[in-house]
């Protein structure tokens, strides 16, 4: 049911970011501060205003019951 909403998404965040010259990072599921990986990218003195870095990650949901 999900999936081409899923699929669309997928296809608009790389359409997006290929647009800007962004890169996107998976963040897996550790103890990585989604924080500090956005600090890290604008650390970078060369990057424009706007779109620089996308992020894509998986948050787990304890609330579903079939």
């Amino acid at each position: 049911m999900a999936e081409p909403l899923r699929d669309r998404l997928h296809e608009t965040a790389q359409a997006l970011a290929s647009m800007h010259g962004a890169r996107i990072e998976h963040i897996p599921q550790t103890p990585v501060r989604q924080e500090e990986v956005v600090a890290t990218v604008l650390k970078d003195p060369g990057d424009p205003p706007g779109l620089v870095h996308l992020l894509s990650a998986m948050e787990a949901c304890d609330a579903y019951e079939p």
